[in-house]
């Protein structure tokens, strides 16, 4: 089972995933090309399941390296920033391409989960995102729910990973 981590550079997914791998957080920003963390989960019917989390880089400067990793995942965390519209846009856009890359026209494949995270629930202050838009977003998608974390404050991480696994 592959879970790929998309968004914007800054969105925190490198926090999100080392939130629930590694149980930290690190107010230092360092871009991340591509990395890969392997777990074994306990799933609710008692199997184990070998799930692979790919955190992948903000801005891809190498299309065909984010078209491999959206074409070989099960499942999607489709990170924004709350207080960033920019990365919102680019959720958005993501959102599209993770649809052409399953090959469907209008919605991707049921075998494909994908989660809207709005990260840095922290910031809620700074909010430039209205749940009606996400709202609007992710009725666009089957499939597609939406959350809101906050990997600084550990907010709504392990149940975000619970989910989507």
């Amino acid at each position: 089972y592959r879970l790929v981590v998309l968004g914007a550079g800054g969105v925190g997914k490198t926090s999100l995933v080392a939130r629930h791998v590694l149980g930290e957080f690190t107010e230092v920003y360092r871009p991340t090309l591509e990395d890969s963390y392997r777990q074994v989960v306990q799933l609710p019917d008692g199997l184990f399941q070998n799930i692979e989390i790919v955190d992948t880089a903000g801005y891809h400067q190498f299309p065909a390296m984010q078209q491999l990793s959206i074409q070989s995942a099960n499942a999607f965390f489709v990170v924004f920033d709350i207080s960033n519209r920019q990365s919102f846009d680019h959720a958005k856009h993501l959102l599209h391409v993770i649809r052409c890359s399953k090959g469907e026209r209008s919605t991707p494949s049921r075998a494909t989960l994908i989660f809207l995270v709005g990260n840095k629930k922290d910031l809620a202050e700074q909010r430039q995102i209205s749940e009606e838009e996400t709202n609007d977003v992710i009725s666009e998608f089957d499939d597609c729910r939406y959350i809101e974390t906050s990997a600084k404050e550990n907010v709504n991480i392990e149940h975000a990973f619970n989910e989507i696994i």
